[in-house]
């Protein structure tokens, strides 16, 4: 299975190469979530196009062919933005972090000793309900998210503060994760 390591990489954990000596610290992988959707809604419109190009070749036809292909692209230009992250720790004492999007890769490594430590944030949804995010903000800017619940419609605070433990516990593993070893 090694052809899949450098074909998938990181996007799949169980699969590793023995050869290398790395540990999976954390991942964060909800981009599955949108980059389904944004499938999902390619498969539609290719099925509206073939659909409508053989029963309605007019103008209305057309115009359903591309309301279709809009809203493929509305979902596929959001996906595209939203990776999936996963956190490496080397043998070399150095961590790596991934960024994995359906079309590139992004790669951070540095020494454990300038690993920027998690914060949680939080701001409030559309909704008006808390958001929490773990996440790391490393000096250049880039982002790398450890944990970002879901969001519920009317929570409470109950919910807010089983949240808020969710991120914490996923600051509190990666930050054990990564000075094991140091």
């Amino acid at each position: 299975f090694g052809f899949l390591n450098s074909t998938f990489g990181p996007v799949c954990p169980f699969i590793t190469n023995p050869r290398m000596k790395k540990k999976l610290i954390a991942i964060y992988q909800i981009a599955w979530m949108p980059w389904s959707a944004g499938l999902v809604a390619l498969s539609l419109a290719l099925v509206v196009s073939y659909l409508m190009f053989d029963t309605l070749p007019d103008a209305i036809g057309l115009a359903v062919i591309a309301a279709a292909w809009i809203v493929a692209a509305l979902f596929l230009s959001t996906a595209l933005d939203i990776p999936i992250y996963s956190a490496f720790l080397e043998s070399s004492g150095t961590v790596s972090f991934i960024w994995q999007y359906p079309h590139k890769r992004l790669c951070k490594t540095c020494y454990v000793s300038e690993v920027p430590e998690p914060e949680i944030s939080t701001h409030k949804s559309s909704d008006g309900d808390h958001q929490f995010t773990a996440r790391l903000i490393f000096s250049d800017g880039a982002e790398f998210i450890l944990e970002q619940p879901i969001v519920r419609t009317n929570q409470t605070s109950k919910t807010d503060a089983k949240k808020l433990k969710q991120c914490e516990d996923a600051c509190a593993q990666f930050l054990r994760a990564i000075y094991q070893q140091s």
